[in-house]
């Protein structure tokens, strides 16, 4: 997916990678599909559903919503908003972040070890690593992992990343006496 080109590095979408990326869809809908049959909710998904819009109102049922990240509860509500108010919208919205955390995973594994093994490595790991994150639940820090790993992804592309893999030339310099 990303071609050196020169200088200069860029991101090459062929056949191959189309599939690939298929296969990573189809590989995270595996992984999640039980989520779907599962009816009851854990403590964040619960509170996603039964937050206040705004989260002001303090009350003993919401009095979680301090310890939440800023921001969560704006991708809950556009997720319920466009999906419907269901818990199989959020389990549908986890869905669909734990994949774009796999396909920036894959993009920077390539970037950083110039190696599309580790990028594929990345990618396939993280959809089963997530399920130990309490089970199979929509936990905030699943959409908070794609939020950074981007950002990551994107400072990686405007900066001179060395080759990790390369061998370092060994010192010719006598240590100290």
């Amino acid at each position: 997916m990303i071609e050196a080109d020169g200088a200069e590095e860029r991101l090459v979408v062929d056949a191959k990678s189309i599939g690939f990326l298929i296969f990573l869809l189809s590989w995270v809908l595996v992984l999640r599909a039980p989520t779907f049959l599962v009816s009851a909710i854990d403590w964040d998904e619960g509170l996603y559903v039964s937050s206040p819009p705004n989260g002001s109102r303090a009350s003993a049922l919401h009095h979680g919503l301090r310890d939440q990240a800023i921001g969560i509860f704006a991708i809950f509500a556009a997720a319920l908003g466009v999906l419907g108010d269901s818990v199989a919208s959020i389990r549908f919205i986890t869905v669909a972040f734990v994949y774009l955390t796999s396909v920036v995973l894959l993009l920077l594994a390539k970037r950083l070890f110039r190696s599309e093994v580790a990028g594929v490595v990345a990618a396939i790991s993280f959809p089963v690593l997530t399920l130990g994150l309490q089970g199979l639940s929509s936990n905030t820090e699943l959409f908070f992992i794609f939020s950074t790993r981007s950002g990551f992804c994107s400072l990686s592309l405007r900066l001179r990343i060395p080759n990790w893999t390369a061998e370092k030339p060994c010192s010719t310099r006598s240590p100290p006496a």
